[in-house]
């Protein structure tokens, strides 16, 4: 079984630095697998919605604000892969931050939507990268916006039969409970 931060493509570190305040920004859906094939993640965010670093101390003080939630979209194919969104939004009437855990293998771990697949995975050259541990980063909300994490999962790296369903867990990496979490359910492409 995977891990929460298991390949997640570094188009998403790219992302969260080149987006800080640049408005929307997105990739177009994964046709085919990436670089990186069981996962690949993306993210688009509204504007105003900035990254920054956080200290260990602001992380362990931090706590959910009122006005901020996370749901997750069913999921959609697309080509080979099936596309998972999770929407953190604030809701409320003034800035707020989310701090989430970042960690696992550089440039393929700052995605804080972790998927896992109930799939067994087909095997693989993945390379080696050294390991990265946790630290905090902060996502900085202004009243009404949002970001969207989107993970694409790649059919061609699971075994699976075409047009069956699997389980999928995922999990928001906030540094302090509550962490949301839950299931959903991916349709394997037929083709």
């Amino acid at each position: 079984m995977g891990t929460w931060f298991r390949s997640v493509s570094c188009a998403f570190a790219a992302v969260l630095v080149a987006c800080s305040g640049s408005g929307e920004t997105a990739a177009a859906p994964a046709e085919r697998c990436g670089p990186f094939p069981q996962q690949s993640g993306t993210a688009t965010v509204s504007a105003g919605v900035r990254f920054e670093d956080a200290t260990t101390e602001q992380a362990q003080r931090w706590t959910m604000p009122p006005g901020l939630s996370f749901e997750v979209l069913p999921p959609v194919p697309h080509g080979r892969t099936v596309e998972i969104t999770g929407v953190l939004r604030n809701t409320g009437a003034v800035e707020v931050d989310a701090i989430y855990l970042t960690g696992g293998a550089m440039f393929r771990s700052t995605n804080p939507f972790g998927l896992e697949v109930d799939a067994p995975l087909r095997p693989i050259e993945v390379p080696e990268t050294p390991e990265v541990y946790p630290m905090p980063r902060r996502a900085v909300l202004p009243a009404g916006s949002e970001v969207r994490f989107v993970v694409s999962v790649c059919a061609d790296a699971y075994e699976h039969t075409p047009g069956a369903t699997s389980r999928v867990r995922w999990r928001l990496e906030l540094w302090n409970e509550p962490r949301p979490q839950g299931t959903t359910t991916i349709t394997w492409p037929s083709s």
